[in-house]
């Protein structure tokens, strides 16, 4: 597993907002630091430098995920 990155917020239809500067594929698993799986990865958008990738997860803000390979 490698970080994605720490959860900024949750947009209005409820996914989970990240910035991450490693792009992971789209429907990767999400885990949280106990290696629980919480979600998944459901749209990337943004600038290609750092895009943000929104999860379908119930996280809150200051939560670091993982993401499975």
């Amino acid at each position: 597993m490698r970080s994605l990155g720490i959860v900024i917020g949750k947009s209005a239809s409820g996914f989970a907002i990240i910035r991450c500067k490693d792009v992971p594929r789209l429907k990767a698993r999400v885990f949280n630091k106990n290696n629980k799986k919480v979600g998944f990865v459901a749209d990337i958008v943004g600038p290609v430098e750092e895009p943000f990738v929104l999860v379908k997860s119930n996280s809150k803000a200051g939560q670091e995920l993982f993401v499975g390979d």
